[in-house]
């Protein structure tokens, strides 16, 4: 997402249709890539979390995980695949417990 103000005119659109439809939208934060500079990743987080929308910081769960499972960034393609397992479930496992919590705000 190198258009912040672009990302923030869909996002909201997309905010839109989903209240509109009688939807609880929940915003997940965008995970930085190695190859994209991290400016607007931190313009696009900031903006997710000043809303007034339920949101999962997947960029802290991302960092996280990478923190358990050692220096491989946030690409984890060089994980040997049994790693790589673990690393999806233990993402996946945070995630369910997020949503639900988030939910449970309703």
């Amino acid at each position: 997402y190198l258009d912040v103000e672009k990302y923030k005119k869909y996002m909201l659109q997309a905010i839109s249709i989903l209240r509109n439809n009688g939807q609880i939208p929940v915003l997940l934060t965008v995970t930085p890539r190695k190859d994209r500079d991290y400016e607007p990743v931190k313009l696009i987080n900031d903006w997710i979390k000043s809303m007034n929308i339920k949101y999962i910081d997947m960029h802290m769960h991302i960092h996280i995980v990478n923190y358990k499972f050692g220096p491989y960034g946030v690409f984890f393609i060089s994980l040997p695949r049994g790693e790589m397992v673990i690393y999806f479930m233990t993402v996946y496992i945070q995630l369910r417990m997020d949503i639900k919590q988030c939910m449970s705000k309703s």
